[in-house]
């Protein structure tokens, strides 16, 4: 009687165990869509504000002097941005690829915190990165970064990865 049951119990056992572990499909190579390395990098990192365009020319910062410029770009399309004083979003979209690392990018409608500037200085740069941020055309791959650029492909903002990507 033990054989016979033992054997009865290993028939549905075995089947079922076999069945549970049977790959359905969907997540085989062929089924799943490959993510580009522009939306893997350019999604999973938050960025540094590395230098801007004011009415003076293209001006470099250093992060050790204080830039508080970050931008986040989310794979679902959405971006969050900071100035250091205020907080933005909106949404982004990829366009064509123009030359090897430059693609048209419009960042869409851009909601602004009105936080006040501690000085006259502070808001104007909120004021000039919110604005900049609105002219975008394009994007610009660089090694260690990327830049965005106006419709005459003019550099407007330049990102670069932020060390530390747990603080915005």
């Amino acid at each position: 009687m033990k054989k016979y049951q033992c054997i009865m119990f290993s028939m549905v056992l075995i089947p079922l165990v076999l069945g549970s572990c049977r790959s359905t499909g969907q997540y085989t190579d062929s089924k799943v869509k490959k993510i580009s390395s522009f939306e893997t990098d350019f999604t999973q990192n938050i960025w540094l504000l590395a230098g801007y365009r004011s009415e003076q020319g293209f001006i470099p910062l250093e992060p050790e002097h204080g830039s508080f410029g970050k931008i986040k770009f989310e794979s679902d399309g959405k971006f969050s941005a900071t100035s250091g004083v205020n907080l933005g979003n909106g949404s982004w979209k990829k366009g064509k690829k123009v030359s090897e690392n430059l693609y048209a990018l419009s960042l869409g409608t851009i909601g602004v915190t009105r936080m006040a500037a501690e000085n006259e200085i502070s808001a104007k740069f909120d004021s000039d990165f919110f604005t900049l941020l609105g002219k975008t055309a394009y994007i610009q791959f660089e090694a260690d970064g990327f830049k965005l650029l106006d419709e005459k492909q003019e550099q407007l903002l330049y990102f670069i990865f932020s060390q530390n990507n747990a603080i915005w």
